[in-house]
């Protein structure tokens, strides 16, 4: 029992791993996180760092999380399901081919922008859930097998999108 938790102590979440790059790659700057993840961190993790035109995809497992100093486009692999965001600028995506979830970061969003978006996706017969405003906007909907999660926070003017099945 003792030997089998000191070997669930020694797995560390891959998930903590990716939110660390992303800080990383977000606060350190593009450049500098990039390189500082490619010295430093992927000698001893399995993670693959690729860079082309200011943009910056890390591959861990199943995951590959997409950033870049210029806006990144709509995922093309996304459920053709889910519409496309119009407004703002993508700032990151990240797809867990395992679980077939998707996390989309946009910035330079407006309320407004959130708004029309949850009417279009209920326009696409996505069925409105939960919705909640507390110092964030929250509408959670769902359709087929899928939820979508969409966040707008009016501080940052950053709308987070987020695609899980349903099982």
């Amino acid at each position: 029992m003792e030997e089998a938790k000191k070997a669930e102590k020694k797995k560390f979440p891959i998930w903590i791993i990716i939110v660390i790059v992303i800080i990383v790659v977000l606060l350190g700057g593009l450049s500098f996180g990039a390189n500082l993840i490619k010295n430093k961190i992927t000698k001893s993790l399995p993670i693959s760092v690729e860079t082309k035109d200011s943009t910056y995809k890390v591959k861990t497992g199943t995951t590959e999380t997409v950033v870049g100093e210029k806006e990144i486009p709509w995922p093309a692999e996304i459920p053709q399901d889910v519409p496309k965001f119009q407004g703002g600028k993508i700032k990151s995506v990240t797809h867990d081919k395992a679980s077939n979830t998707w996390v989309i970061t946009i910035g330079n969003t407006t309320e407004l922008e959130f708004n029309n978006y949850k009417t279009y996706l209920q326009n696409a017969n996505w069925k409105l859930g939960d919705e909640a405003n507390v110092l964030v906007n929250i509408a959670t909907m769902k359709k087929g097998d899928n939820q979508i999660t969409v966040v707008f926070d009016p501080s940052s003017k950053g709308i987070l999108i987020s695609l899980t099945p349903i099982k």
